[in-house]
């Protein structure tokens, strides 16, 4: 029969405890900055779109019989619009669509402890003028 004695296990529940204290801080953190991610992803998402659908609303030569997206003005629009949201943003304007692009770096404030300072994330979304 082998018997230990208390004296050699001495300090063995305080590092699990560290360990463990910090593995769920980690995990916090995982959740807390990663919906913080998501939350800007969304809201990013649906800038972009709104930017988009207010560029396909300038629609010109409709009586003509060739209706296409004056640059210009959607140009004027959505930056008018996206200033107002606060975001900076790439626009990509033909004839027929509009595409938007925004990007955002979020910062990290529980993962920051670990080392994971932030996240540069874009977004982008098209909006199509459909003529019938």
């Amino acid at each position: 029969m082998i018997c230990i004695s208390r004296h050699q296990q001495r300090g063995s529940f305080s590092a699990f405890m560290v360990i463990m204290i910090v593995s769920l801080v980690a995990l916090s953190g995982l959740v807390f900055d990663g919906g913080r991610i998501i939350g800007a992803y969304l809201e990013m998402s649906d800038d972009a779109q709104n930017t988009a659908r207010i560029g396909t609303q300038n629609i010109v030569s409709i009586r003509a019989g060739e209706p296409e997206i004056d640059p210009a003005q959607a140009h004027q629009d959505m930056s008018n619009y996206l200033q107002q949201q606060g975001h900076d943003a790439t626009v990509y304007v033909t004839k027929e669509s509009i595409t938007v692009e925004i990007r955002k770096y979020v910062s990290m404030r529980v993962l920051n402890m670990f080392g994971i300072s932030g996240r540069t994330i874009s977004v982008r979304r098209t909006a199509q003028m459909v003529s019938q």
